[in-house]
């Protein structure tokens, strides 16, 4: 897998010291920076002006914990929804701008026309809907599917339109595969959903089909992958929170936001999950364990630096954060931002405090390998690792693991 090379190629040097094991990275170029995106703080002086510096503060606090867009979005409609009828008049029209924008960009701008003309000539919202409906349906593209998924909702309400973006239980309670295709698995190409459809016709297994969707996300590149993991780990969040009850889970939330690393929360959860007794909770740990723990471990490698701040890089001066985040600002490369930070690792002078950071760099590297390899080859590597063999040796199993 490319991106796991990747990931060795700029962090290798940096476990490699604190580990003391040359580790084998391929040296490829940077890619171009991408197109800049809205940041957040350019929002909160546009669409987002009407919020309050305590209100921007919490949107901020959700995203440097790494919640999903969903539950962003979901915050602030909670706070528009919170204002004064008059308050809402006014601010609602920096929302439907954002709305106007996102549907110009979905269906183009001129089948955009046609729907504000429907709408000054007078049509109901309801033929307003089926219209959009229909365009929407046409449109094939992830990105743009992957818009309408974390925006929907919102925009239908703020244009008084109850458009079915979102995901909707049945009157028991349980999702459709339809439902999926809609929310956690929209990512989805529309043939590979046609193939689910026919396996689960066929009498297929929910495992057979949980293992075809897990090949399907693997086979993404990095720009796809990064979208169909957000929609899943929404999934995978109310599987965990089904499956371990919502005491554990909120203690397993407090151990995250701590800066607890993957393999701590692993051994948290597996500890967890082993008392579960209730037939069908193991049978949802059967069936989606291995993919979830493949989605939590993704998503934790697409943490900001903010983040990192709170965890591994805690040991870290505010005036050593602030070049980071100068540098991360400029566009600088990862291998630039790694060699820094490796820098400030060898800086330090005293023994103490080396050791402190020395260790939460090793569980970095740990999380990192254990991402990249998966848990059966680090469990391997850790067990011979206490078996006491050399360096040499172990270097030797890691290369050949990344080779």
């Amino acid at each position: 897998d490319e991106k796991h090379k990747e990931q060795f190629r700029v962090y290798a040097p940096v476990c490699r010291t604190v580990y003391g094991v040359t580790v084998q990275a391929r040296v490829k170029r940077d890619k171009p920076h991408e197109h800049q995106q809205h940041t957040l703080e350019s929002y909160f002086e546009t669409h987002l002006k009407w919020l309050t510096d305590e209100q921007k503060a919490e949107i901020k606090r959700m995203k440097e914990e790494g919640q999903t867009k969903f539950m962003i979005q979901e915050k602030i409609f909670q706070y528009f929804e919170e204002l004064r009828r008059e308050e809402k008049l006014g601010f609602a029209e920096y929302l439907q701008e954002v709305c106007r924008e996102l549907v110009g960009d979905i269906v183009g701008n001129k089948r955009a026309t046609v729907l504000t003309r429907m709408r000054n000539a007078g049509a109901t919202l309801e033929e307003i809907k089926t219209e959009m409906e229909i365009m929407l349906d046409e449109n094939t593209d992830k990105t743009v599917k992957a818009k309408i998924e974390v925006y929907g909702a919102v925009c239908g309400k703020i244009f008084g339109v109850d458009v079915p973006f979102r995901r909707r239980r049945d009157e028991q309670g349980q999702h459709t595969l339809d439902d999926y295709f809609k929310t956690h698995l929209s990512w989805l190409a529309d043939a590979q959903k046609e193939e689910i459809k026919k396996m689960k016709e066929d009498g297929k297994t929910k495992a057979d089909m949980q293992d075809k969707i897990m090949r399907y996300y693997d086979a993404l590149n990095d720009g796809e992958k990064a979208h169909a993991t957000e929609l899943l780990l929404d999934g995978c969040r109310e599987v965990l929170k089904d499956v371990v009850g919502e005491e554990h889970y909120n203690d397993l939330k407090k151990m995250k936001d701590a800066g607890a690393g993957v393999y701590d929360l692993k051994a948290k959860v597996d500890a967890i999950l082993e008392g579960i007794t209730d037939v069908q909770k193991r049978e949802k740990i059967k069936l989606y364990g291995a993919g979830c723990r493949k989605i939590f471990a993704a998503a934790h490698y697409e943490h900001s630096l903010e983040d990192y701040f709170k965890g591994h890089l805690k040991w870290l001066t505010d005036e050593q954060r602030n070049e980071l985040r100068k540098m991360k600002e400029e566009n600088k490369s990862k291998i630039d931002i790694r060699e820094k930070i490796y820098m400030y690792y060898e800086e330090l002078n005293d023994t103490e405090s080396k050791s402190e950071a020395g260790k939460f760099l090793r569980e970095a590297c740990r999380d990192l390998f254990r991402y990249v390899v998966g848990d059966e080859k680090a469990d391997e590597l850790k067990k011979l690792k206490e078996s006491g063999v050399s360096l040499d040796e172990m270097k030797h199993k890691v290369d050949l693991m990344i080779a």
